[in-house]
């Protein structure tokens, strides 16, 4: 699918707010339910806008945003794993909790039954007071030796007692304890299942990323494979517009002595200002013009046209692009980047509606899949002038201009010579 028309069938999903505004008239919804439906829109609304981000985004983007989803999940995935690990080693400890609330409850139940059993001898056969038990003894070994005892016996009940409050003690601090670690297990649940949502959201998106960019590489090869296919008649083409017309001179009667003369012939279609010089000898040849340099960066060029650039100038996936993509709407009038002659204007394989532009001093530019052409060979251009409509034309990754910048027949790198 194209980019801009899946572009345009995301956006007929979104919701109409007049149709909405109707149905809800009609239904007369509940407070509750508005909030839900605009929430959905809401949703709804994110996740078309995360498509179209797709959409708009460049080669290089796609590729970027995979790398460092990879990069992400792989790091996801290890937390994930620590994740589940600290929850096993919490969920077994909550285990060993709940096997020693059990025993300190028990225990607790035994100090209960053994605290009853002393209450309930002691009201049935109540021992007389150590006061009582000492003023009926008049013998003071007897008095000594029933004194220990009696002091044996309270002791032995404070144990009792003791023991009880020891074992329910003991019980409240594995309780607590057992509820402590249940509410901390609650919590690395709920974070555990916090992040799995992140994981599975972006395994998602990098499953999206993915076949965009498998579509795209294939869209991509196809493209490049006709351009490439169609590069050698372009090259004739250029070679032939830039190649000077050969002038002859005849040969003068004079003495062997050379003078230089300029060739009176037609200008150069290629770089104007040119000169050549013969001898007065015999030799009837033209010398050729040495081919300038590049022109510096920015140096008379405009952009064509304002838009994402979403695939760049050079190698890739296998194939070579000699130019730069520029992702807009079917119909988006093309400037001419400088002032120059058309010198073709019409369809050329794989290029689509192409217009080629001499700008002299050996740059040439291409504007390619046009919709619409609005020059014709031979017209002279000025810097900023409508030379045509982009489209999608050719063999073309839906509707964009592809735009060339060559020096002397050879692609540079349009990024070069824009501001």
């Amino acid at each position: 699918m194209h980019r801009r028309t899946a572009l345009a069938v995301l956006l007929t999903l979104l919701p109409t707010t007049g149709a909405s505004v109707a149905l809800a008239a009609q239904r007369e919804p509940s407070v509750e339910q508005q909030q839900a439906e605009v929430e959905a829109n809401r949703v709804r609304q994110d996740e078309l806008a995360a498509q179209i981000g797709l959409l708009e985004a460049s080669d290089v983007e796609l590729q970027a945003e995979l790398d460092s989803l990879t990069g992400d999940i792989a790091t996801q995935e290890q937390a994930v794993v620590g994740t589940e690990a600290r929850l096993g080693a919490m969920r077994l400890r909550i285990d060993e909790l709940a096997v020693e609330v059990r025993a300190a409850s028990t225990l607790v139940d035994a100090q209960r039954d053994f605290a009853v059993e002393r209450a309930i001898g002691a009201y049935v056969n109540p021992q007389p007071g150590r006061f009582q038990v000492l003023v009926g003894t008049s013998d003071l070994n007897e008095i000594a030796k029933k004194d220990v005892l009696l002091q044996e016996v309270v002791r032995h009940d404070h144990a009792v007692l003791d023991g009880f409050e020891a074992a329910a003690s003991a019980l409240r601090e594995r309780q607590a304890e057992a509820a402590a670690a249940a509410a901390e297990l609650e919590a690395a649940e709920q974070e555990a299942t916090a992040a799995l949502t992140l994981l599975e959201e972006a395994r998602a998106r990098q499953e999206a990323v993915r076949e965009m960019l498998a579509v795209r590489i294939s869209e991509f090869r196809g493209e490049a494979d006709d351009l490439a296919a169609a590069e050698d008649a372009l090259q004739a083409l250029i070679a032939d517009r830039l190649r000077p017309p050969s002038t002859t001179v005849p040969p003068t009667s004079a003495a062997p002595t050379t003078t230089p003369t300029t060739a009176a012939g037609p200008p150069t279609t290629g770089r104007p200002g040119t000169t050549s010089t013969t001898s007065t000898s015999t030799s009837t040849t033209t010398t050729a013009p040495t081919p300038t340099s590049p022109p510096d960066p920015g140096y008379g060029l405009a952009w064509p046209l304002a838009g994402p650039v979403t695939s760049t100038f050079g190698p890739r996936w296998g194939r070579m692009h000699n130019g730069i993509d520029v992702g807009v709407p079917t119909g988006t009038t093309i400037s001419a980047a400088a002032a120059g002659e058309v010198f073709f204007s019409g369809w050329m394989s794989g290029y689509g509606n192409v217009v080629l532009i001499d700008h002299r001093n050996g740059l040439i530019t291409l504007y390619a899949h046009q919709s619409e052409l609005a020059v014709a060979e031979g017209e002279q251009v000025a810097r900023g002038e409508v030379v045509g409509y982009a489209g999608s034309t050719g063999n073309s990754t839906g509707p964009h201009l592809h735009f060339e910048t060559r020096v002397d027949g050879v692609p540079r790198d349009p990024l070069t010579y824009l501001p």
